[in-house]
């Protein structure tokens, strides 16, 4: 780890790691890009396969969804200062 980094706490996965479909390259995941016809199905697809809390890679950026609701609770509720900057 480089010098004066911070180390993520425990049990901090980095989106790359997270489970998730298989990058392309500049794409992503082109499932994703015709995904906003049904985003429901969607979703509830990579739920299945991947799990309560995965990454879609879409352009170059890695979208990361949480889809458990205590998951949901810790994101938004619980731990909210560690996600979402000061307003």
């Amino acid at each position: 780890m480089p010098e004066g980094s911070a180390q993520a706490p425990s049990g901090v996965v980095a989106s790359r790691d997270m489970p998730g479909p298989r990058r392309w390259p500049v794409i992503g995941d082109p499932t994703a890009l015709g995904a906003t016809r049904d985003l429901i199905t969607f979703y509830e697809t990579y739920w299945r396969r991947f799990g309560d809390v995965f990454r879609v890679p879409i352009l170059g950026s890695a979208m990361v969804i949480v889809a458990h609701p205590e998951a949901v609770k810790h994101v938004l509720w619980s731990n909210r200062q560690n996600y979402f900057g000061s307003s």
